[in-house]
C-alpha cells in the first residue's frame, strides 16, 4: 500500500469519524434538551401539588380556629357553666352514694 493510499484511508476514515461525532454530539444536544424539559415539567408538578397542599393545610387551619373559637365562646358563657354546676353535682353525688 503506497502512502497516498494509506493517507486517502486515513482521511476517509477520519471524515467517518468526524461525521459520527457530529451526530452524537447532536444525539446527546436533543437528550440533554429533553432531559431538561423532563425535569422542568416535573418541577412545575411539585410545585402544583405543594401550592395545593399548602392551601389544603390553610384551610383546615383557619377551620380549626374557627372550631376553637366556637369552643371558647361556649365554654366562656356563664349561664352555661353555671348550668353545669348540678349536673356535675349530681354525678358527684351519684357517685358517693354508688360507693
Amino acid at each position: 500500500m503506497s502512502w497516498e493510499d494509506h493517507s486517502q484511508r486515513n482521511l476517509r476514515s477520519s471524515e467517518r469519524e468526524r461525521d459520527q461525532s457530529a451526530r452524537l454530539r447532536g444525539q446527546m444536544s436533543q437528550l440533554l434538551s429533553q432531559c431538561s424539559q423532563d425535569m422542568r415539567e416535573q418541577a412545575d408538578r411539585v410545585e402544583d401539588a405543594i401550592a395545593r397542599r399548602v392551601a389544603e393545610t390553610e384551610e383546615a387551619s383557619r377551620n380549626l380556629e374557627i372550631q376553637l373559637k366556637e369552643v371558647i365562646s361556649a365554654m366562656s358563657i356563664p349561664y352555661k357553666i353555671g348550668a353545669l354546676f348540678p349536673i356535675v353535682r349530681f354525678a358527684t353525688d351519684m357517685s358517693w352514694q354508688q360507693s
